[in-house]
């Protein structure tokens, strides 16, 4: 009601807003002595989240559409299981896209590229940052695919 225009791509716009506002912009010293990206990589990586959450969702289910932004996670869920395996979605082998239109139309305004780009910038992102790494969850009882991507830096089992 307080949005009376909001359409895929408004909602896209608002929500990648509160998304760049919300990621810590920490000095991290790469090793090369130069600071690292850390804050651009994980916004690369939550934007291909909710380009994925936006494009794959079965928009006639009972559930919705819901991003959720804590201190060490942000969280992608939508409506529709994942049509490819975990492992196909990271590696990029594969895509079956639920919404063509929506993809198409993100692709000519460039919110989005390739098909089956989404997973290996994810999972780049965590590499190239030592973070921890995304959870996938699918839930076959209520239908819906959950991304979470963590803001938080893997913790060295070894050390401990």
């Amino acid at each position: 009601m307080n949005y009376p225009t909001l359409n895929i791509f408004s909602f896209y716009n608002l929500v990648l807003a509160k998304i760049e506002t919300n990621i810590p912009d920490p000095f991290i010293q790469g090793n090369d002595l130069s600071r690292t990206s850390y804050h651009n990589d994980l916004i690369i990586a939550a934007k291909e989240a909710l380009v994925n959450c936006l494009m794959h969702s079965y928009y006639d289910g009972m559930v919705g559409v819901k991003i959720v932004d804590r201190p060490s996670y942000f969280e992608f869920t939508n409506p529709g299981t994942m049509r490819v395996s975990k492992e196909s979605f990271l590696r990029g082998q594969y895509s079956s896209i639920r919404n063509t239109e929506i993809a198409s139309l993100f692709r000519r305004i460039g919110v989005s590229e390739t098909a089956a780009s989404g997973g290996p910038r994810i999972l780049n992102t965590v590499l190239q940052n030592n973070l921890n790494d995304p959870e996938i969850n699918i839930d076959y009882e209520i239908y819906t695919t959950r991304i979470r991507i963590f803001k938080t830096f893997a913790i060295d089992n070894h050390e401990k």
